[in-house]
Parts: structure tokens; sequence; C-alpha cells
């Protein structure tokens, strides 16, 4: 599976970067305003640029010399977004002369070494377009005119980032990239266990373990067969919470644990038990079913809890997210090793659900028996009726349900109908996508 090419939108204070990535991810995921410096933190928005998933990020202004610890913050963020991207477009103000500032910033990312393009934003007026031309005396022949704000020139711009884009990586190129039976990443808070885990499975000590929390600070591929199985696991850094993140390795490590999530089939969330699961583990959880991605939850340091039942224990995480209940959970010790075998067991479970198919002829009496038991309510005094349906893709699984009135399947029905799919074909811990669409009418003769 390729992962996403990372692409930092960088430049001075107020000069549209936040409206440039709400307008490429179709969303505001930033805040705008007139008012320099509104982003601090780095911003990263899912995207598509031509046929390829990409992420954006949106950074704070450029600085020379931050003055303050929340200037020096955000040049900190912008570094970073630097290092990780693979691409990176610089915006300028089309609607005013360079500044000192501007040559700064060329300067800067010319040291980098990174592949920029740049674009001057707001040309919007035959004055702003004159502009453009004087930042060509950067030493910058070939600017970009775009309006992100009037959507102008942005065509030309995702021509320009998709030919500057690298090739994809994480695909079976012919190379021997897929060879494993699953990928599978460890992720958690920092000290829940996940190098102890990876060293008990592959029966060795591939991986620095150390009490203090933080010690992984990148991912580390591991190839092994675990289990009778040919595996990659991958080593990520603790995921703390945002405002417990303060140095800038430390986040770094953490950006890249978050990246790694799209090139493996199933994630581990392991969580200490003595702990217990808590709103960050739920969150990047939803991010691993978001990108599609299968999950299993581990719950590590059983062997301590002494006198809590497994039953009551799930209904607490379950209780987190509704999501979660159709996630397996597996208590084990990753110390000595106890149920460690299972925890594989229902990943590899989980990595086969992904890429299962299921037959339309099952689907289709799969359909009429959930219909029959409890069929899509009426919508405005009019029957919903299901067709048929059928899958349409896998890793994820998706499905094509045919109906008469696609817009009044109600919310409740989809879940139920998913509910029912993971009952009947086993797909526990899997991300599924149901689609509702309109019977195709015969063309008029």
């Amino acid at each position: 599976m390729p992962r996403h090419a990372s692409i930092a939108v960088v430049g001075r204070p107020n000069v549209g970067k936040s409206t440039l990535v709400n307008l490429l991810s179709g969303r505001a995921v930033s805040v705008v305003a007139d008012t320099p410096a509104v982003t601090r933190d780095r911003v990263v928005a899912e995207a598509r640029i031509g046929t390829r998933p990409v992420n954006l990020i949106d950074t704070g202004g450029f600085m020379i010399d931050p003055e303050g610890n929340v200037a020096a913050l955000v040049m900190e963020q912008l570094r970073l977004a630097i290092e990780e991207s693979d691409l990176i477009v610089c915006l300028f103000d089309a609607s005013e002369p360079p500044t000192l500032l501007d040559e700064e910033i060329v300067r800067y990312l010319r040291k980098r070494g990174r592949p920029v393009l740049y674009a001057a934003n707001k040309a919007d007026r035959k004055r702003s377009l004159d502009e453009v031309h004087e930042y060509e005396a950067l030493g910058l022949p070939g600017i970009l005119p775009i309006s992100a704000a009037h959507n102008t020139g942005i065509r030309a711009l995702l021509e320009e980032i998709e030919r500057a884009l690298p090739p994809p990586s994480g695909e079976d190129d012919g190379t021997g990239s897929s060879r494993f039976d699953a990928r599978i990443l460890l992720l958690g808070r920092p000290n829940a266990g996940k190098s102890t885990l990876i060293n008990t499975a592959v029966g060795d000590e591939r991986v620095i373990v150390d009490p203090v929390p933080g010690t992984t600070r990148d991912c580390i591929e591991i190839a092994s067969t675990v289990a009778g199985k040919s595996v990659l696991l991958v080593d990520s850094a603790g995921i703390r919470r945002p405002r417990s993140i303060q140095h800038y390795l430390e986040e770094l490590s953490v950006i890249r644990a978050i990246k790694a999530i799209g090139s493996v089939d199933v994630a581990v969330m392991l969580v200490d038990a003595v702990d217990g699961m808590v709103q960050q583990d739920e969150r990047i959880a939803g991010m691993v079913l978001h990108r599609g991605r299968g999950l299993v939850i581990g719950l590590n340091k059983w062997d301590r809890m002494r006198k809590v039942r497994l039953e009551e224990y799930l209904r607490r995480i379950y209780a987190l997210g509704e999501y979660l209940s159709f996630v397996p959970a597996v208590p084990l010790s990753a110390l000595t090793g106890w149920n460690v075998g299972e925890l594989f067991k229902a990943a590899f479970a989980v990595r086969e659900a992904l890429g299962a198919r299921i037959s339309t002829s099952r689907l289709n009496r799969f359909l009429a028996d959930i219909v029959a038991k409890h069929a899509p309510p009426r919508s405005g005094g009019r029957p919903v009726r299901i067709y048929y349906v059928a899958q349409t893709e896998t890793n994820p699984p998706a499905f094509s349900f045919v109906t008469n009135r696609p817009g009044a399947v109600t919310e409740n029905w989809r879940k139920y109908a998913a509910a029912q799919l993971r009952q009947a074909f086993g797909f526990n811990g899997v991300p599924l996508r149901l689609r509702f669409r309109p019977k195709k009418r015969p063309p008029h003769p």
C-alpha cells in the first residue's frame, strides 16, 4: 500500500497558506484571518492531487529571528514540516513587492535541498500580475500566479505539484516489497510495552527496551516470522497527547509514527492495562480506521490485573467510542509472552478480512435475511427498497447497495447493515465502506 506523500505549504505570515490548504483539501481545516500568524501549529489535511492521496501541511509564518517561546516553537514546527515533506509549496504575496523576508525564505529553502514549487498568491489584479515578475528577481523564473481566494490558477498549480511529487512508494513494484503476509504497526502511548512485545514475538532483543518513556524515537522495521507467517513489524515512538509534546525530536518521531499508518495493513494499539485506555488512544485508533487499516487492541500487563473481569474492562474501552465495539481486544503480557500468540492470531485474522471478497450471490442472500429482520424505515410515507448489494473493493472492503431512495436510508440502518456484515462475514477490526446508490434507468429507445 502506498504511503501518502507530504506537501508543506510555507511562506511569510498572511500570504494565504491556510486559504490554499483549505481549498486543496476541500474543507476548512485551517483558521483563515487577515491577522498575521494565526497558524502556529502545523495543521495536516488529507487531499488528492490527481490520483495521488497526499497530506497537506499548513505551517506558521516564517520569521528570520523569532523572539519569545511561541515564535521559536512556530519556527520549530516549520522546520519539522520541511524536513518531513516530499515537496514544498512556497507562497509569496503578489499584491506586494518582494520583501527581505521573502529573500531569506528562498535562501533557507535552497539550503535545505528539498524540491520546491514557488507560487504568488493574491494574483487577481493586473497590478498583482506585474508584482509576480518582481519575484523572479529572486532567481525564480516560472513563478505560478494564483488566487486561492478566487480559485484561479489552481489547476496549473495542481498539475505542477503532480509532476513534482516523487513516485509512489510502498506498492508492489516487482522488487519484493509485498512479500509479507502482513505488515503490523505497534502504536500506543510511551512505555506501553511495544518494544518488549516485538522482542518477545521475534525471540530476540531486536529493539532497545528501557523503562524511560520515549526511548524509541523513530519507526523501526523488523522482518521476521511470527506464528508461521512472514511479517514486517514496525515499532513506533510512543504517541503522547499534543500538549505533552514539547521536544522537537520527540514530535518528529510522533509524526513519523502517524505517517507509518498509511504503509501497513494492521495496527495494534497497545494499551497499558493498568493505566487503561484514554482518549488519546481512542483518537489514534480512529485515525487507523479512517485510513482504511485494520485494528487490534492489545491489553498489555494483564498479569497485574488480579481482580478485574475482562468483560467489564472491555465495556469501559468500548464506551470510549462506538466504533471500537467491533475491534478485537486481547489481554496479554509482552514481558512473559502470555497470550502474545493470540494477539498476533487476531492481527492475522484482521489482515485476511481486509482482503476478503464476498460473492454477490452470498451477499444478496445475506441482504434478503437482514431486510426481512429489519427493513429500512419508510420516509415521507414511502418505502425504501434495497434491490441488491455487491462488493466493489477490498483493503478495506467496500459494498454498494442499490436502492430506490439513497438519500432516505437512515444512519441507524447503515450501522445495522454494517454490524450484520461483520457478524455474517467476520469483518471484526476492519473498517467497512457502505455506499447507497440509485438504480440505473434503462436508456430511452
